[in-house]
């Protein structure tokens, strides 16, 4: 079907437990509706950090980020994170792929170096930082919102995200960036800005 995929061969070709990895990945290619499924995140009445981080990474169909000696562990610089490095994740679970990955892809603002808040919940602001990052979006008109100031460090992402309607306001124009969001909000604003992103590609 003139389809090809390039799968990292540190996860596919050695005899560690990193095959686990590589057999989720092909999983993710051949049947990605049973792989990358969110039907359970959906239900959650607030969105945790890593359950985004899997919403996410599932909905954009994101390889996974496999841990790389010399790029991760020794050419990082010393203040930021490494693979591996968050104390707070279990990574003898699942959710520390989904973390890493998207910790890597650069869709998390200001990430500590070892703690990641795996059961916090994600806020809004975290939301459109997030999408601005990682989807080509179209420009967007700039629009009023009265709960942030032009000086905010995230202002233009979440006026991006707004003017182009992938996120909402309240009727007093407020974003409320501190707030939190539901399983189910999450899966609509991402279907939105993957919608957005590809029809202007």
């Amino acid at each position: 079907d003139r389809q090809v995929y390039l799968i990292d061969e540190k996860i596919t070709s050695r005899p560690t437990l990193r095959l686990l990895d590589g057999i989720y990945e092909i999983g993710r290619i051949l049947y990605p509706k049973r792989f990358n499924d969110v039907t359970c995140l959906k239900e959650a009445p607030v969105i945790t950090r890593a359950q985004f981080a899997e919403m996410f990474v599932k909905m954009t169909n994101m390889p996974l980020k496999t841990p790389d000696y010399w790029h991760d562990i020794q050419k990082r610089a010393a203040n930021r994170h490494k693979y591996g490095s968050f104390k707070d994740v279990d990574y003898t679970g699942n959710d520390y792929k989904f973390i890493e990955t998207a910790v890597y892809r650069g869709i998390f603002y200001n990430v500590d170096r070892y703690h990641f808040y795996p059961n916090a919940p994600v806020t809004r602001r975290s939301i459109a930082y997030a999408l601005f990052m990682y989807f080509d979006l179209p420009e967007s008109k700039p629009v009023v919102i009265k709960d942030i100031k032009a000086s905010d460090p995230l202002f233009n992402q979440i006026e991006a995200v707004v003017g182009l309607k992938i996120m909402g306001l309240t009727r007093g124009h407020r974003f409320l960036p501190n707030g939190t969001v539901s399983g189910n909000d999450v899966f609509r604003i991402l279907s939105r800005a993957i919608r957005i992103s590809s029809s202007d590609n």
